[in-house]
């Protein structure tokens, strides 16, 4: 018998069967338990390395939004006061010499005639809820030169008087305060007095927020350029890890 023929009869054998059993050998898959372990590790340690940075960016998109929105409704409600007047009042920065009194009462009660104000506190802005418990100015420069050996505590006490209507008494004692429909909170520097031109620390958010200088706190003067009024942004010291009003109207390619 040929090989040809011993193939055929060897495959004919089950000739006549009504099937014909197949035998599958599987072979299965999986991941030690070494290797998932390693791939959770991986994963943990990118997401520790991205997941605050998207937070941040979270927060930064909502602060820049907000920011534009208080800065959008403030420059009008001052170009609205701006016409109501058929001179120019002398409330702004630069001016010769200080600003006139006489004209910065007018013109800042004109100012807030102009805007939408939920709450009024001419003092105790704290007592009447006006203002969250802000840190003032001498705290944050205390705090942030705490380490300078070259100045003590009582240097920065008589340097935080320059802004001395947005230290941590007269905040929540005499310096006057509104708040606005949208929960930004408006506070004036030198409001009774006027000896200089007024200054307005701006709280984007009110009571929700971080209530921090340079995160959600930031420092504006009224400027008059011979043309236009308008806000700008005032150099202050901020809490670690803020920016300057400056600086930030800047990153958002608004007027400086």
């Amino acid at each position: 018998m040929n090989k040809d023929l011993k193939m055929k009869t060897a495959f004919t054998l089950a000739e006549g069967a009504t099937h014909v059993g197949i035998l599958h050998i599987t072979r299965r898959v999986g991941f030690t338990l070494a290797e998932v372990l390693i791939t959770l590790g991986i994963i943990g340690i990118v997401s520790a390395m991205t997941i605050p940075t998207l937070i941040n960016n979270y927060k930064e998109k909502v602060r820049d939004n907000q920011f534009k929105k208080v800065y959008a409704t403030l420059n009008q409600a001052l170009r609205m006061t701006v016409a109501d007047f058929d001179y120019v009042p002398k409330c702004y920065y630069p001016v010769s010499g200080n600003a006139l009194m006489s004209d910065c009462k007018v013109f800042l009660n004109n100012f807030k005639s102009k805007l939408k104000i939920i709450n009024d506190c001419p003092e105790k802005a704290y007592e009447k809820g006006c203002i969250p418990d802000y840190d003032g100015y001498e705290v944050i420069l205390k705090e942030n030169h705490k380490d300078d050996p070259d100045y003590d505590e009582q240097y920065w006490e008589n340097y935080a008087n320059n802004l001395g209507d947005f230290k941590t008494n007269k905040l929540k004692t005499t310096t006057p305060a509104f708040v606005l429909s949208d929960g930004s909170v408006v506070i004036i520097h030198a409001y009774k007095s006027y000896p200089i031109f007024p200054l307005f620390l701006i709280d984007i958010n009110g009571h929700g927020g971080e209530n921090k200088w340079g995160y959600d706190m930031f420092l504006f003067a009224i400027k008059y350029d011979g043309k236009a009024f308008r806000l700008i942004g005032r150099s202050h010291t901020v809490n670690k890890g803020g920016i300057e009003t400056i600086l930030l109207l800047r990153k958002l390619k608004l007027y400086q």
